[in-house]
């Protein structure tokens, strides 16, 4: 009767303390959760699970999740604190640019990721732009998530070079090789690489601004095989440039088991495995298979759910992941486009033309994208017809950019904003307007012009520059572009060769 009695209560006793442990040495900060590839191009609810695991291990805080049109952080539920001093945890949702096969959505997605930290949720009240990047901030990306972390981390090192990322936590990265995700920055090695492949073969360098990162990987030796163990997109994992300490492989075969879904390991490494080692103490928890912590001697981190994983981490309450060597990290990147895709170079092959940076997260229009064979050179046509038979042709005279960040400055100069306009007819009364969306203070964005109305009848037919100024309170915020033809009714068409912040210190306003 005594040892019935006992054990249970001894193992009550030591879950309590073990769970205390776990979560005793807190530190609030920014969690950023970046998932892969979505094959269906929709958001799966696995990550708001796989969030709500993380607040609850940090005891509290809030949990958003941007809006793919309006570019807003939205609450995933009603359990926030709402306490810009608790953890704050985002859910970056690409799933609807993540399956594009071309080069270009995820550079898009990275600058208005980027713009979107610097434009914290009005929920947590009035906070600086920066406040959320002076958080200790844990980076976790998963496949092409990963990818899409790394281009962040450059464009926070390339604006604000004093700002450290704490935390890298990389879970089974993969650079697609469609996408042309290897020509990015900090991506090594021959793409499409050699048969059978070895995690090494692809390899990712971190830049200057991480100071501790952990990778998490399993390959099965093809890289983007079609099917794999009877599942479809099981692609194989890269590893950092890094040491052993930094690197940690996983037992595909292990993972593989119970690994049912699109992606097969791949997919089930995210929002099972590492999901496992947040959420350790929910034995019932379906998704996750016992089998994937037994401990195994040839790969440690196939161990008890609260020894591995997310227990290298400042919530995990365990070491935290090693200090990645200086020497193996790359500088920052600064091949930075201040508007991405000003040149309209990238846009998707589809019957609906789809322009990456001019697409939803704020973006959007009716513009058309134009292709020039002897220049080689994309324009973006803003058409407006004199009539409009039956509702069939429709105007295409406005275009929007998604939010961006209008820096306080291009290194140290004073700048403006540079756009090209080339007329192809129009009437004296008609004009391109570029104005900035302004939604700094509230939802509805209050609209300011730059420069000034750009008269058609003084455009000619050779491509000229504009420059346009952008008022000194503009600068430092987040916000949306807008370019349109505007005026008098009639047929009208204006071709836009270019846009981007140029510095000048003799910037005017248009004529």
């Amino acid at each position: 009767m005594f040892s019935k009695l006992v054990y249970p209560i001894l193992f009550l006793t030591l879950s309590f303390a073990n769970s205390w442990a776990q979560s005793s040495p807190l530190r609030p900060g920014l969690t950023l959760i970046l998932p892969g590839f979505s094959a269906s191009g929709k958001y799966s609810p696995e990550w708001t699970t796989f969030a709500q695991a993380i607040r609850q291990r940090a005891g509290k805080g809030s949990i958003y999740i941007n809006d793919r049109d309006s570019g807003l952080w939205l609450d995933v539920d009603n359990h926030n604190t709402h306490n810009p001093e608790d953890e704050v945890i985002l859910i970056y949702d690409w799933a609807w640019a993540s399956n594009n096969l071309r080069r270009g959505f995820l550079e898009a997605a990275a600058d208005h990721l980027f713009s979107a930290l610097l434009s914290p949720p009005r929920s947590l009240g009035h906070l600086e732009p920066q406040a959320l990047l002076h958080k200790p901030m844990h980076l976790i990306g998963h496949s092409r998530g990963a990818i899409l972390a790394l281009q962040l981390a450059h464009r926070m090192g390339f604006y604000f070079p004093e700002i450290q990322i704490e935390q890298f936590t990389s879970l089974d990265p993969h650079p697609a090789i469609p996408m042309e995700d290897c020509e990015l920055p900090g991506t090594q090695g021959k793409c499409p690489p050699p048969k059978p492949f070895h995690p090494w073969d692809i390899q990712l360098q971190l830049p200057a601004n991480i100071e501790r990162a952990i990778n998490y990987y399993r390959w099965d030796g093809v890289y983007e095989d079609v099917i794999n163990n009877h599942v479809l997109g099981a692609y194989d994992g890269v590893t950092l440039l890094a040491n052993d300490s930094i690197n940690r492989p996983l037992n595909d075969s292990t993972l593989t088991l119970g690994s049912y879904k699109l992606g097969g390991a791949h997919s089930s490494i995210g929002t099972g495995w590492y999901y496992g080692t947040i959420d350790w103490e929910n034995a019932g928890d379906l998704r996750v298979n016992p089998f994937w912590f037994i401990r195994d001697q040839a790969f440690p981190d196939m161990a008890p759910r609260e020894e591995t994983g997310f227990y290298r981490s400042r919530l995990g309450g365990g070491p935290l992941a090693p200090l990645v060597p200086p020497v193996l990290k790359m500088p920052i990147f600064t091949g930075q486009r201040y508007i991405f895709n000003g040149d309209f170079a990238w846009v998707s092959p589809k019957k609906k033309q789809v322009i990456p940076g001019w697409e939803r997260n704020g973006g959007e229009g009716k513009a058309l994208i134009a292709y020039n064979p002897a220049t080689q050179e994309h324009s973006l046509v803003l058409k407006r017809y004199k009539h409009s038979w039956l509702g069939l042709r429709k105007n295409r005279d406005y275009q929007v950019h998604s939010r961006c960040y209008l820096p306080e400055n291009l290194r140290g100069q004073n700048y403006g904003l540079k756009i090209g306009l080339h007329l192809k007819y129009g009437q004296p009364e008609q004009f391109i307007q570029v104005s900035f969306l302004d939604q700094a203070e509230s939802i509805s964005p209050e609209r300011v012009l730059l420069g000034k109305y750009i008269r058609l009848d003084e455009l000619g037919e050779e491509p000229q520059a504009f420059f346009l100024e952008i008022p000194t309170e503009l600068k430092g915020k987040v916000g949306s572009l807008d370019i349109r033809l505007a005026g008098a009714s009639g047929k009208a068409e204006v071709e836009v060769a270019f846009i981007e912040l140029f510095p000048d210190t003799r910037v005017t306003g248009g004529n």
